[in-house]
């Protein structure tokens, strides 16, 4: 906390409340969850912070890998999602909110997921506390292809539209999430911030310790940190392009994470996978010298980009976006003027000569500095001034 944070909180005197799904349990810490930390902790400058949600939910729901996505119960839940639910976490959503009763000043919604919101927005609205929706990745109205039945898209589109209807304003990552959500609701006051990458004395540490290890130039090695799930670009025909040229013996993707879908599948013709569990963001920092370059594939859907991309400025590595090739995509707009970065779009004829040349060059620890304007000090001030201000005087 800031120096000046004691007077603007004795200046406000506000009470907030933070409803969200992410990361409430340590098995489910994700980017929204890291999200969610960093934006209470940026509205304590203005007030006092409740939090509320996710105290109850079950290990394997939150993702534990001790149970399996074989599962029956699994499968069933996931026909249950896809036919009838918002998302898996509804029903623990409704038993966890169906006696709550709001006290506060404004209050901040946060999503992924996403069944939270419409029973939270009804009872802060009926008792006429204002609040802002902080979304990451598109929920059905703003999204090309849900990935639901007609029934659940049917529920999903009503209950966003009353959510939003009702928000004094909307936190979003992308420009595009952005211009989409104003033209559908033009009474929001919009903020497009992505996340903001960690700057602790660990990762600092991490980045001073972390030593290149001898490589064969014959070799790619390749990595991409956290799991892989839902519609991505294809990144195949990259890596198609890559075993093609013939630059290199072999080619290996190392994977830190799950992959859901088991969609690097589709590259074991041109590359070696492996696979690895996930590890510590200080881990990553001290095991990365020992790869090419990081990369992070993209969505398909171009309005969205992955969280990953802000954490990867902190790597002492170069690093690869693939994005699509339609127009207009936030991935792709967010490395352009990133230091370390290349882009290939997934119909892009010169992948190989783009990757070569990016892994060969000789990257300083300058030329790879993390701007201090994307780090999550530089992202909570944005976030807590812009709820502050927005729920003002409503």
């Amino acid at each position: 906390m800031s120096a000046e944070s004691p007077q603007i909180k004795s200046k406000a005197a506000k009470k907030f409340v933070v409803v969200a799904w992410s990361g409430a349990v340590p098995i489910h810490l994700s980017p929204r969850g890291q999200r969610t930390q960093h934006l209470m902790n940026a509205l304590r400058s203005y007030g006092d912070v409740e939090r509320v949600g996710g105290d109850n939910i079950p290990q394997w729901l939150a993702g534990s890998s001790e149970r399996t996505t074989s599962s029956w119960y699994r499968q069933l839940l996931h026909r249950l999602v896809y036919n009838l639910l918002i998302d898996k976490y509804e029903i623990s959503v409704w038993r966890e909110l169906r006696r709550w009763r709001p006290s506060a000043d404004a209050a901040v919604l946060v999503a992924h997921p996403c069944s939270h919101l419409s029973i939270a927005a009804r009872k802060l609205t009926r008792d006429g506390i204002p609040y802002i929706v902080d979304i990451g990745d598109p929920w059905i109205l703003t999204s090309p292809s849900p990935e639901v039945g007609r029934l659940s898209r049917w529920r999903a589109r009503r209950q966003e539209r009353k959510v939003w209807s009702l928000a004094v304003g909307a936190i979003v990552t992308t420009q595009a999430q952005g211009d989409a959500l104003s033209k559908l609701f033009p009474h929001l006051r919009i903020l497009v911030r992505p996340n903001g990458y960690s700057s602790s004395d660990d990762v600092e540490r991490s980045q001073q310790t972390s030593t290149a290890s001898a490589r064969d130039p014959n070799k790619l090695h390749l990595v991409h940190y956290g799991s892989l799930y839902g519609e991505r670009v294809d990144f195949e025909k990259v890596f198609r392009q890559l075993a093609k040229s013939g630059r290199w013996q072999s080619i290996t993707l190392h994977q830190y994470g799950s992959d859901w879908g088991d969609a690097l599948a589709s590259i074991l013709a041109y590359s070696k996978v492996d696979r690895r569990a996930p590890i510590t963001w200080t881990e990553v920092l001290s095991g990365a010298r020992m790869f090419d370059a990081a990369i992070v594939i993209g969505w398909r859907n171009p309005r969205q980009m992955p969280s990953k991309t802000v954490q990867y400025l902190t790597l002492p590595i170069p690093r690869i976006a693939i994005s699509t090739s339609d127009g207009g995509d936030a991935l792709a707009a967010y490395v352009a003027d990133r230091p370390g970065w290349a882009l290939i779009d997934d119909v892009s004829e010169q992948a190989a000569q783009i990757v070569a040349d990016h892994v060969a060059k000789q990257w300083s620890d300058t030329e790879l500095q993390a701007p201090k304007d994307e780090s999550w000090a530089g992202v909570e001030r944005l976030l807590g001034a812009f709820v502050n201000e927005t729920t003002s005087g409503i």
